[in-house]
């Protein structure tokens, strides 16, 4: 959740004429292959920073081979991708996944099933959903686990963990509360016993909002690694980020407001092998989306997001005079300006939007989430590698183009190594061996 968002969320099932054309064509399209064969393919290792062409065979959801030539005895189905680029399929980890909404009062809340299939159609095989309601991300997730639901795969921190009156209470949505050390241990214990994939933690001693208080960070954070599921640390100050590492967090999610980051405590943040999860969408796109139009007019912010939700970025919705307008685009500078920090520092650093916030779309936004890492100083291996076989790597997951590899692809008509915005031109989806579209 950030600055941006609304003092409530009312999650609900509004279904826009424009996702139902997405869900038809995903579903009319969808079918599953024993056998596939991707030929004359260029395949794109962020691993090895190499492309190489060659045809990839697939067996049962996974990558089995990478081959030079096509076996003439071959039995199954061949797509020729001949002048296509292939790279993994991209991964979304911070979203809330109800659905889209804009200002003034412009939404498109699809629940994170809807959600899923959305994200799926824009290339993104993979979501993490950091807070939304437990019960309801809880059934998703075991419904799509046993191929009730299709999508994006659901990963989720189920519940958000924080101070009583703390950040994520103020949603309308219950979520677990811990002020002491003895009520985090207690607290993670409970959560764990739904096996979470990861532990998220309000920690943000600069906010506005009641916050836990170090000792409790840390148990939170222990009890978690007893239970080997790795924690995502809220924050949003310097001094939040130095807490959050001592303590021993897998991840921060979102940049500090208070200053840039000092050289130093990205070091540090290396040093423990703290993840970055930066969310640079939610914090400089909205501002982006109102000075920018064409933003919102690519062929894919068109195919995920509604007319209403892309028409309603405008300086009348938002209510910002030109002059803050002005002073909000310099202080996107600010973000920048950290992440060359953590990227020079060489943190590692991963794909998030916060979308489900104003200035974010599903799906989309992870595009736009790598146009931003691009602009701060990564390299389009770097931006691609963070959206994808890195981001698997932090889920525990085998994401990528190599033998034994899940078969979570997306074929583009061009390069994302020329051009990161390539990623954007999306030819076909497979998720888990089956070709979406």
């Amino acid at each position: 959740m950030h600055w941006l968002k609304d003092k409530a969320i009312k999650l609900k099932s509004i279904v826009t004429c424009s996702f139902l054309v997405v869900v038809c064509l995903l579903t009319a399209s969808s079918f599953a292959q024993t056998t596939l064969l991707l030929s004359n393919a260029h395949v794109v290792d962020p691993t090895t920073q190499k492309i190489e062409l060659q045809h990839i065979l697939i067996k049962q959801g996974r990558i089995v081979d990478r081959l030079q030539s096509i076996p003439s005895n071959f039995q199954g189905q061949i797509i020729d991708v001949k002048g296509q680029w292939v790279i993994p399929g991209l991964n979304e980890l911070h979203t809330h996944s109800f659905g889209n909404r804009g200002p003034g009062g412009a939404h498109n809340f699809i629940g994170t099933d809807g959600t899923a299939k959305l994200m799926l159609s824009a290339g993104v095989t993979s979501l993490l959903d950091l807070f939304g309601n437990e019960e309801q991300l809880f059934e998703h997730r075991k419904q799509q686990q046993n191929g009730k639901i299709l999508g994006a795969d659901i990963f989720t921190s189920l519940s958000c963990l924080t101070a009583t009156k703390g950040h994520c209470t103020e949603y309308g949505v219950a979520t677990r509360v811990m002020d002491s050390p003895k009520q985090a241990i207690d607290v993670v214990n409970a959560l764990a016993k739904k096996s979470p994939n990861v532990i998220k933690i309000v920690y943000d001693q600069h906010g506005g909002r009641p916050s836990i208080d170090k000792a409790t960070l840390r148990a939170a954070i222990d009890t978690a690694k007893k239970h080997q599921i790795k924690t995502i640390i809220h924050i949003s100050s310097v001094d939040d980020m130095r807490d959050a590492i001592h303590a021993g967090a897998s991840a921060l999610t979102h940049l500090p407001d208070d200053q840039e980051i000092p050289v130093k405590l990205a070091e540090l943040m290396a040093k423990h092998k703290v993840v970055s999860i930066p969310t640079l969408s939610v914090n400089t796109d909205l501002v982006e989306f109102i000075k920018n139009p064409e933003i919102l007019a690519t062929p894919l912010a068109i195919k995920v997001a509604s007319e209403q939700i892309r028409a309603s970025y405008t300086l009348e919705n938002i209510k910002w005079t030109q002059k803050q307008l002005d002073q909000l685009h310099s202080r996107n500078q600010h973000y920048y300006r950290s992440m060359k920090t953590l990227i020079d520092a060489g943190v590692t650093i991963l794909t998030g939007s916060d979308s489900g916030n104003y200035g974010t779309i599903q799906g989309y936004s992870v595009h736009r989430e790598m146009i931003k890492l691009v602009q701060s100083g990564m390299s389009t291996w770097q931006a691609l590698a963070a959206s994808t076989t890195d981001a698997g790597q932090f889920l525990g997951k085998s994401y990528g183009v190599n033998i034994g590899d899940e078969a979570n692809l997306v074929v583009l008509t061009a390069s994302p190594i020329e051009d990161i915005t390539n990623s954007q031109k999306i030819a076909m989806v497979i998720h888990h061996g089956k070709v979406i579209e």
